[in-house]
């Protein structure tokens, strides 16, 4: 419970989802600034674009290079979904990737297949169906 709430203060400032960038179902790129937050069973992986605030689904493998990455700005390219979020849900999996709840919980998430960093060099992206 400490976990969601610190993670909910922590993303407080986040705006809800949404935008004409990213919508359902469709091709979505987006660029802003990468916040990694640890927990259990899932990370928190949120992308602060503007006045929108994105959930992204990542792969567990990437976490590992979570110091790398938080707190960077990022440009993500993925297919844009929508969050099936419940009052009473700590998590939820997404195209076997789990993501935490507690921030930017409605609207349209990314599921990400590329992550371009601060130089615009692609840093991550998907090899096969794996991010």
């Amino acid at each position: 419970m400490r976990m969601i709430l610190a993670l909910t203060l922590a993303l407080s400032g986040c705006a809800t989802t949404g935008g004409p960038s990213c919508t359902p179902g469709a091709p979505c790129d987006a660029k802003g600034k990468l916040t990694l937050l640890p927990g259990e069973p899932a990370w928190a992986a949120i992308l602060e674009a503007g006045p929108n605030c994105y959930k992204l689904s990542l792969p567990e493998a990437f976490y590992d290079h979570a110091k790398k990455w938080n707190g960077t700005s990022v440009a993500v390219v993925g297919e844009g979904f929508d969050q099936f979020a419940e009052d009473d849900m700590l998590w939820f999996e997404y195209r076997a990737r789990r993501m935490s709840m507690g921030a930017c919980d409605h609207g349209t998430a990314i599921h990400v297949t590329k992550i371009s960093g601060p130089a615009g060099t692609l840093q991550w992206q998907t090899a096969g169906s794996e991010l």
